[in-house]
């Protein structure tokens, strides 16, 4: 992602292409629900996930990259990581 941020910049601001955003959360949608028991991308706790990741990657590409992808990574994990445990705890 970092080597081509500028595409991925391009595709995913308000002026880019919704296409694009939709199909990337599709994708990671469908990830998350693989490793999810009793869940499928339609779901909501998928679609919640991948649009914490959606969201935290355009955050990063608009703030143009104030850290590197690896903690971007361990930060939306750790946040992912929290609604999981919210949700089990439910």
């Amino acid at each position: 992602m970092d080597s081509y941020h500028r595409l991925y910049a391009a595709l995913l601001s308000r002026k880019g292409s919704p296409w694009f955003t939709d199909r990337m959360c599709n994708a990671l949608a469908t990830m998350t629900s693989e490793h999810l028991p009793d869940q499928t991308p339609d779901d909501l706790l998928p679609s919640v996930i991948c649009a914490m990741f959606l969201q935290s990657i355009i955050w990063w590409l608009e703030h143009e990259r104030p850290i590197p992808p690896e903690q971007l990574a361990e930060q939306s994990s750790q946040l992912v990581r929290a609604v999981l445990r919210a949700t089990a705890a439910t």
